[in-house]
C-alpha cells in the first residue's frame, strides 16, 4: 500500500469526481495487485458501469463459474462485534472487499481489508489513501456505518475471483496520458 497516492482532494461537502468513486478504486487497487498498470476513472454521472458499481459493489467480480459472487454478511451490530468477526474471516496474504453505508448518509463505499504476514489487519481506502493498522483505529471508523441486513457492512474475498470486464473497462484505465489515449481494454484472464 505504500506509494499509493489518492487523487481525492477535495473538501467537506465538496462535489467532486474523485470523492464519489470509491468503487472504482477497488477495482483498480485489485487489478494493479494483478500485475495491471492503471488507475481508477473519477465519477461522472454518464458513465453507467461506474453507476452501476455504486449500485452493487460486487458487479466488477464474477466467479468461479462466471456468476455473481456472494457476500460473506457481516452480523455484529457494534463496531468491536463487527471487527472481530471480520478477523475470523481475513485469510493470511488475501484481499478482501468491506462494503457498506455510512451512517450519516444513504452513500455506499468500499475499502479493503488485509491481513499482513505479521498477523496484523489493514483497513486501506485506496480512494483517500488512508490506512488503519490496529483495532482501535479500525473500531473507530467501524463506528461510521450503518449496520443491518440491507445497508452491510458486507465482506468479499476478491483476489481469487474474476474481473467482469464489461464493468472494469470502464471504470479503471491504464495510467498515464489522457483518458481517451490511455483507454486500452483489459485482456480476459483468470485469477491466478
Amino acid at each position: 500500500m505504500e506509494g499509493i497516492q489518492s487523487k481525492y482532494v477535495g473538501q467537506a461537502e465538496s462535489i467532486h469526481p474523485y470523492a464519489e468513486n470509491a468503487m472504482s478504486c477497488i477495482v483498480a487497487f485489485e487489478c494493479r495487485s494483478r500485475g495491471y498498470d492503471v488507475v481508477s476513472v473519477p465519477y461522472e454521472n454518464g458513465n453507467a458501469s461506474l453507476q452501476s458499481l455504486m449500485r452493487n459493489a460486487k458487479a466488477a467480480w464474477s466467479d468461479v463459474g462466471g456468476g455473481a459472487p456472494c457476500f460473506i454478511k457481516l452480523r455484529g451490530r457494534t463496531p468491536s462485534e463487527i471487527y472481530y468477526e471480520i478477523r475470523g474471516h481475513v485469510k493470511n496474504g488475501k484481499r478482501y472487499m468491506l462494503e457498506f453505508e455510512w451512517f450519516c448518509q444513504n452513500l455506499r463505499h468500499a475499502v479493503l481489508v488485509i491481513q499482513t504476514d505479521d498477523g496484523r489487519m489493514d483497513v486501506f481506502d485506496p480512494m483517500t489513501g488512508d490506512v488503519k493498522g490496529n483495532a482501535a483505529s479500525i473500531c473507530g471508523f467501524l463506528a461510521w456505518m450503518k449496520y443491518g441486513e440491507e445497508a452491510g457492512p458486507r465482506l468479499l474475498r476478491i483476489d481469487d475471483l474474476g474481473l467482469n470486464l464489461e464493468i472494469v473497462n470502464d471504470v479503471v484505465r491504464t495510467r498515464g496520458g489522457s483518458d481517451e489515449q490511455s483507454r486500452r481494454r483489459i485482456p480476459r484472464r483468470e485469477p491466478g
